[in-house]
């Protein structure tokens, strides 16, 4: 099937949004920033906005020592956007540890760091989460500094500016290339279209029915105590309220029955996510999520899908069961859409030699350790 995602803006257009604070292009400009340890030089090299750039050269010493720039900017600059960016130019072979602490007049303090690789590249202090912990309207300077270098570094400074956390990324949109089923007459009576794929097969809100994908079962085979996905996606022709999916019971030609209370119905919920954690490209409205709600509004030409996970029963029996999901909105017809899951004669044996995890982070937004408990047990929990 013909997909694709296409490349929607350029980097350039980040910078349209941001709001420069200091070039060193203006005697003004340079006063915001004094070496501290460190020697500064406004020079003619390096520079990535006008003709300018500060050079710092960060003395090693075999006595610990923390030679840095002060930089002091308007405090209320920086309650404007997300983000205080610079950019930094490595001259050497080897990298250089840049670390900051950022002071307030009520004498907080709030450390934090990168790591510049040799050449050039940009770094980024969040603002909104520094807000939360010391006053920046407030702010008496932000330190760059090196730890306790051995041996002379030297780092060149410019551009730095204030914008918001989304002007630096570029979205990459999802467009359907390949050929679609145009909505019958009575896709169009009824106002949504139905359509299925595969669930490993993305669903975005701009996806289309394909040739193939109209004609809509749901068909999965399980063993007794496995969990399983059966999908199937709406395309609202017009605005559909309240649109939620059920199920029916399952019920094999022997009368076994698996209830409908197996199947969790969830409708897919549609995110923007960057590519990687490091990229500054993201998808728009990507399917991650599976939302714990009854029902949802699907608006006019968008693709919704809903994803109902079976967990058949450990002591279901082995054979061919049949059933059904109904699709349902304010204001239009039902339809249903046959299930047939095939329960098989043995079971899967829980593996003993794995164990199995997911990244998590702790509580890194906690104030103190009352909080940090709390949100440790509510972060357990959800898990």
């Amino acid at each position: 099937m013909a997909r694709q995602l296409a490349l929607l803006g350029l980097l350039a257009v980040s910078a349209a949004h941001a709001q420069l604070i200091c070039s060193f292009e203006t005697p003004e400009e340079c006063a915001l920033a004094k070496g501290s340890g460190a020697r500064t030089e406004v020079v003619a090299q390096h520079a990535t906005h006008g003709t300018k750039a500060l050079q710092a050269v960060f003395p090693g010493n075999e006595k610990d020592s923390w030679p840095g720039v002060s930089f002091r900017p308007n405090p209320q600059l920086l309650l404007e956007k997300d983000q205080l960016v610079f950019d930094v130019f490595n001259p050497g072979s080897a990298p250089v540890q840049l670390s900051w602490r950022i002071d307030d007049a009520n004498g907080k303090r709030i450390f934090g760091g990168t790591k510049i690789k040799p050449g050039a590249q940009t770094a980024d202090l969040y603002l909104k989460t520094l807000g939360d912990q010391l006053a920046l309207d407030r702010l008496t300077q932000i330190y760059l500094y090196v730890r306790c270098p051995r041996q002379d570094a030297t780092l060149f400074f410019d551009r730095f500016r204030v914008q918001n956390f989304a002007d630096d990324f570029v979205p990459l949109t999802h467009q359907e290339t390949g050929p679609i089923v145009v909505p019958g007459p009575d896709d169009q009576a009824r106002g949504y279209q139905l359509f299925a794929r595969h669930w490993l097969d993305l669903v975005f809100p701009s996806s289309r029915p394909q040739p193939g994908e109209t004609a809509v079962k749901l068909d999965a085979f399980a063993t007794p105590g496995e969990a399983e996905p059966l999908v199937f996606s709406v395309l609202a022709l017009k605005e559909l309220a309240a649109a939620q999916v059920t199920a029916s019971d399952l019920v094999a030609p022997s009368g076994a029955r698996i209830p409908a209370s197996a199947f969790s119905i969830y409708p897919v919920r549609c995110l923007d996510k960057r590519v990687t954690y490091s990229s500054k490209e993201f998808i728009r409205d990507l399917p991650v999520l599976l939302e714990r709600r009854t029902s949802v509004t699907i608006p006019a030409d968008t693709a919704k899908r809903f994803w109902l996970d079976l967990r058949v029963p450990a002591d279901a029996v082995p054979g061919t069961y049949t059933g059904q999901a109904t699709f349902v909105a304010n204001g239009v017809p039902a339809a249903t859409v046959p299930i047939r899951v095939r329960v098989l004669p043995f079971s899967l044996p829980e593996p003993a030699d794995r164990f199995f995890g997911e990244y998590y982070q702790g509580p890194r937004l906690a104030t103190g350790p009352e909080e940090e408990r709390a949100f440790l047990e509510r972060d357990m929990r959800d898990m």
